[in-house]
C-alpha cells in the first residue's frame, strides 16, 4: 500500500523433539507428517486472502544452508562451547525451564507428581546430557541498548518492560544463564546435524529463527533500489550468502514466543555481526469464554469451518476489529455475525447501496462533455437515465471536496475534515499494529457521511429534479447542485475508506474500488490525496444492486465465546430503517 517493496513470509518451523514424538504416534516420518501439516496451512493462508512473498519451510535445503552458516559464525567468535546441561525441559514449548519458572503439579496420562511451567503450564521432564552452549549473558548490553533504540522495539509496552526485566537479570559475569543450542541425536534425531559435530543437532529455536534471514535472500538484481539507480550498496552476508532484505521491519508473532524473538534471536544475530529486527510485535492469544483453547477442552476452533460458516472477509474483519496487542481476546460466532451485519452491511455496504441507487440516476445529472462516452445506442434520456458518471458542477468542470462542502449543510464540513485526518490516523494506527484503532476511524467517517446522505436527502433533489422536467420547468439548479455535491463527496468518501480498508478486507475492499471505476494503479496510499475521483468517469454500477457486504444470519456457534473487548464504537446491530427511496 505504500509502493515499497516488501517480503512478507510466513511458513513452518518443522524440527524438534515435538514433530519427531508426533510423527512416531501417527506412524509417519516426520517429513511426512510436516509434508501434510505445512500443505494445510499454505490452503488456509490461501483460503483467507493472505497475500505471503514467500512461505518457508525450516526443512528446505535453503534454510538448512543458513542455519549452519549461522551457527558456523557464532562457532568461529567462540561464542559456542561444549559444555553439559541439566535442567527442566518442555517438549512442547523445545525450551528448558528454569526452577525458579517451575510449578509443582500432575501428570495428565497417569496423575503423578511433576513438574510444570510456570508460563505455558506444559509437563516438564528432568534432563541432563552434554550440549552445545550459547554464551547468552555476553549480550545483556548491547539486548538492553536494542530495546532502548526507540521507543517500541518491542511492543506493546507491557512486553517491552517483561523483556527488558528479563534481559536485566541475565548475570553477565557467570554462565548460569548460557543456553543451550544443541540436543545429542540419540535422543533427537529431526533436526539439523551442527556442522561441527554430526553427534548433535541444533536447538530448534537457533533453527527454527534463522527463517527469516533464509527469506532475506532476495536476489539483488530484483531489488527495486538497484533497479532504478544501478547501484548494488553492500548487504549483510554470511559465508557467501547474501541477505538484502536485512533487516526486518516487523516480526509479527504471538506473546508465547516473545522470549525466543526478543532475547535469543537478538542474540543469535548480534553475535553473528548482523543487526536485530527493527520491532517486534508479539499479540495476544484468543481464547474462548476467557479459557485458552486446548485439545482436552474441545474448544478450539477450526478456522477452515469459521470461514465456511461466515466467510473470509466476515472472519478477516472481526479478527483485525477485535484483536487487542496487549491482552488475550475471545472468539465468539455471534460477535462475528454482529460486527460483518452491524459495520459492514449497515454502514459501508449501506451507504454505497445508496449512492448507486436507481433512484438517484437522473439524465440531468450526466456532465454533458461525457454523454458521447456512453454506448451508441444510449440516445434517449431513458437510456441515459440507466448509466451514471462521477458528477461535475453544472458549468462541467470538476467538483473537489472543498467546493462540494460549500453547498451543503454543515456536517459536510465535519466529514470533509475527518477525510483529511483519516489518512494520517489509519497509518499510525496500522505501523503499530493497531488494527483495531485504524478500522474504528474508517467507520467513523462511513458513519459520518450516512449522516450527510441522510440530511441533504438526494433521493428528494432527484425526485424535485425528474418531477420539474416532466413539467418543463427549468432546471433547480440548487437542487442539482446540491444533489452532485453529496454524490461526488459520498465517492470520495467511499473510495478513501475503501483505500484504507484494502489491507485489512483485500476482496470486498477491490470489488468497491471496481465499483468506483479506480484504476488499478491507482490504489496505493499515496493515491488516497493524489488522486481524486475524475468527473465524467463513468460508474456502470450505479443503477444496479450493488452488495459487497450481504448481511447474514447468526449461524449455530460451535463456541459460545463472550463478547470480545471493544474498541472505539460497538456494532449496532438493530439498524432503523431510513425512509428514502435510496436505501
Amino acid at each position: 500500500m505504500l509502493g515499497h517493496q516488501t517480503v512478507f513470509s510466513t511458513g513452518t518451523d518443522e524440527h524438534g523433539m515435538k514433530i519427531q514424538q508426533a510423527a512416531a504416534a501417527e506412524g509417519l516420518t516426520p517429513l511426512e507428517l510436516c509434508d501434510r501439516t505445512s500443505t494445510r496451512f499454505r490452503e488456509l493462508f490461501d483460503l483467507c486472502d493472505i497475500g505471503y512473498t514467500d512461505f518457508v519451510r525450516t526443512t528446505e535445503e535453503r534454510h538448512k544452508a543458513v542455519a549452519r552458516a549461522v551457527w558456523t559464525k557464532l562457532a568461529s567468535e567462540q561464542l559456542i562451547y561444549l559444555g553439559n546441561y541439566a535442567g527442566w525441559y518442555s517438549v512442547p514449548d523445545e525450551t528448558f525451564v528454569p526452577e525458579a519458572q517451575t510449578v509443582a503439579g500432575v501428570r495428565k496420562r497417569d496423575g503423578a507428581p511433576c513438574k510444570l511451567s510456570l508460563e505455558s503450564g506444559h509437563e516438564l521432564e528432568w534432563v541432563e546430557q552434554p550440549n552445545y552452549k550459547f554464551k547468552l549473558p555476553l549480550f545483556k548490553e548491547k539486548l538492553l541498548q536494542w530495546l532502548d533504540s526507540q521507543p517500541a522495539t518491542v511492543a506493546p509496552q507491557n512486553r517491552l518492560a517483561w523483556t527488558v526485566q528479563e534481559v536485566g537479570q541475565m548475570k553477565a559475569t557467570s554462565d548460569a544463564d548460557d543456553l543451550s543450542v544443541s540436543r545429542l541425536t540419540q535422543y533427537l534425531q529431526w533436526g539439523i546435524p551442527t556442522p561441527n559435530d554430526p553427534s548433535h543437532v541444533m536447538y530448534v529455536w537457533l533453527d527454527a529463527l534463522t527463517n527469516y534471514l533464509t527469506v532475506s535472500q532476495v536476489p539483488v538484481h530484483k531489488l527495486s533500489e538497484v533497479k532504478k539507480t544501478g547501484a548494488k550498496p553492500e548487504f549483510p552476508a554470511l559465508d557467501g550468502q547474501v541477505f538484502s532484505a536485512w533487516p526486518a521491519d516487523y516480526h509479527i508473532i504471538g506473546k508465547d514466543i516473545l522470549k525466543f524473538h526478543a532475547i535469543y534471536w537478538p542474540a543469535f544475530l548480534l553475535g553473528a555481526g548482523l543487526a536485530p529486527p527493527k520491532r517486534v510485535i508479539a499479540h495476544g492469544h484468543w481464547t474462548v469464554n476467557g479459557q485458552k483453547m486446548s485439545k482436552s477442552k474441545g474448544n478450539g476452533v477450526d478456522p477452515f469451518d469459521r470461514v465456511a460458516v461466515h466467510g473470509v472477509d466476515a472472519v478477516r474483519y472481526f479478527l483485525f476489529r477485535d484483536s487487542q496487542l496487549d491482552s488475550d481476546c475471545d472468539y465468539s460466532d455471534t460477535r462475528v455475525t454482529d460486527l460483518f451485519n452491524g459495520e459492514l452491511a449497515a454502514a459501508f455496504g449501506n451507504l454505497l447501496s445508496r449512492v448507486f441507487a436507481r433512484a438517484l440516476l437522473q439524465p440531468a445529472n450526466q456532465p454533458s462533455a461525457t454523454l458521447s462516452s456512453s454506448p451508441s445506442s444510449a440516445q434517449t434520456a431513458d437510456d441515459l437515465a440507466a448509466w451514471a458518471f462521477v458528477p461535475s458542477k453544472l458549468d462541467g468542470t470538476a467538483w473537489t471536496r472543498s467546493d462540494a462542502i460549500q453547498v451543503l449543510p454543515p456536517i459536510a464540513q465535519e466529514l470533509h475534515d475527518k477525510l483529511n485526518q483519516l489518512p494520517s490516523l489509519v497509518h499510525e494506527a496500522y505501523t503499530d499494529a493497531q488494527f483495531a484503532r485504524g478500522i474504528t476511524a474508517v467507520l467513523f467517517s462511513i458513519q459520518c457521511c450516512n449522516r450527510a446522505f441522510t440530511i441533504v436527502e438526494p433521493w428528494t433533489l432527484a425526485k424535485t429534479i425528474r418531477e420539474g422536467a416532466l413539467k418543463n420547468e427549468p432546471v433547480n439548479e440548487t437542487a442539482l447542485t446540491q444533489l452532485r455535491a453529496m454524490l461526488y463527496l459520498t465517492l470520495e468518501t467511499l473510495r478513501i475508506a475503501s483505500l484504507c480498508l484494502l489491507p485489512v478486507l483485500p476482496r470486498s475492499m477491490t470489488a468497491a474500488l471496481n465499483h468506483l471505476s479506480i484504476p488499478a494503479d491507482q490504489r496505493l496510499a499515496q493515491h488516497i490525496f493524489s488522486s481524486p475521483l475524475v468527473s465524467g468517469t463513468l460508474l456502470p454500477a450505479a443503477g444496479g444492486s450493488v452488495v459487497v457486504f450481504p448481511s447474514t444470519r447468526r449461524a449455530n456457534p460451535v463456541t459460545t465465546g463472550a463478547a470480545a473487548t471493544q474498541s472505539g464504537k460497538p456494532a449496532k446491530t438493530k439498524q432503523k430503517k431510513q425512509k428514502d427511496s435510496s436505501s
